[in-house]
């Protein structure tokens, strides 16, 4: 983390509880260090969410039908994904289209 700090100089307004917060989340998910590391900086924004907001955003994946080896695939994959918000970004992109009458 400290190295993603000195590329990523925004960062130092995250809190260091957040960030290891979210290297222990994403390693409790199967990251390993160095997975955790090229994830974060390739995606430093990442590191300016909360543990909750992605806990969440795993949670809706994982409720329409993704299981956890294609979330943590897709993170891995499109990490940008994540960094939006989960009401105007995530669920509309699964959103079935409604209906016209």
């Amino acid at each position: 983390i400290a190295k993603l700090f000195s590329k990523h100089p925004a960062l130092f307004v995250v809190p260091r509880s957040t960030a290891e917060s979210m290297a222990q989340w994403l390693g409790e998910l199967g990251f390993d260090k160095n997975a955790i590391r090229d994830l974060l900086d390739r995606c430093p924004p990442l590191l300016q969410l909360t543990t909750a907001n992605l806990k969440a955003k795993y949670s809706f994946l994982n409720g329409i039908g993704f299981s956890d080896a294609q979330i943590v695939q897709l993170l891995s994959r499109i990490p940008g994904w994540f960094k939006g918000s989960l009401d105007t970004n995530l669920k509309p992109r699964f959103a079935l289209p409604e209906k016209h009458v």
